[in-house]
């Protein structure tokens, strides 16, 4: 049953326009549902169960150059040597693209942890094969503040309530600064005494064009301008 937008009259199934105002009436078809249905619901794709599917497919299909280098060190080597390098990046890799689509819920925070004990895992294990002593000093510490400054950032994106500028601005800000510690940790580790160098060209730039966008977030008309001319 249908009434009319204008008037309110109330129409019969075939008239198109309103008996009392002559005013035309727009009736709303109803949109056939491209899966079937069983028991009057309508059967919708298993995404999830697709993307499961999936990511076990790949995961299989990594293992064909992970075991194919691991049997070649075995037959050449008679032991585990340069193909360890092999199944701890494979690892990561594993861990950096199979569990988002494993994961259902709490996908981007779960998902940051694991990257974040993988990449401790990997580097841990790199040193442990090369015989190094550099974890505990570089690798540690770098990957703690890496991953540090990008979980402030994709909270800052999705929880915060700034606009585009300042969020802009927090970024630009926050990889001068992470770039100033990746090279203090790596004068610490590796060159005692060195001053630094190669960081400050970058940290500067990020520093001004952050300051840059904190100016032009608090002129209006600025920011109208270049929602204008960027469409944003």
């Amino acid at each position: 049953m249908s009434y009319c937008p204008k008037c309110g009259v109330e129409l019969a199934p075939s008239q198109d326009r309103c008996p009392l105002c002559n005013t035309p009436v727009q009736r709303e078809e109803a949109v056939a549902s491209p899966y079937p249905v069983a028991d009057g619901v309508s059967a919708a794709p298993a995404t999830p169960r697709k993307r499961r599917t999936f990511a076990a497919a790949c995961a299989i299909l990594l293992l064909i150059p992970v075991l194919t280098c691991v049997v070649c060190d075995l037959n050449i080597d008679g032991t585990l040597a340069w193909s360890r390098y092999v199944l701890v990046s494979f690892g990561l890799l594993y861990v950096y693209l199979l569990m988002p689509m494993v994961l259902l819920r709490h996908r981007l925070p779960i998902c940051v942890c694991l990257d974040f004990l993988a990449t401790v895992g990997f580097l841990y294990g790199i040193e442990r094969f090369s015989g190094g002593n550099w974890f505990l000093r570089f690798g540690l510490p770098l990957t703690v503040l890496v991953f540090a400054v990008t979980g402030l950032l994709i909270l800052l994106i999705l929880k915060s309530r700034w606009n585009l500028l300042k969020i802009l601005s927090a970024v630009l800000i926050g990889m001068g600064i992470c770039v100033m510690m990746i090279e203090w940790l790596i004068n610490r580790s590796f060159f005692p005494g060195r001053s630094m160098t190669w960081a400050v060209y970058t940290c500067i730039p990020c520093l001004l064009l952050g300051a840059a966008l904190l100016v032009i977030d608090h002129n209006p008309a600025c920011k109208q301008e270049l929602r204008k001319r960027f469409f944003f």
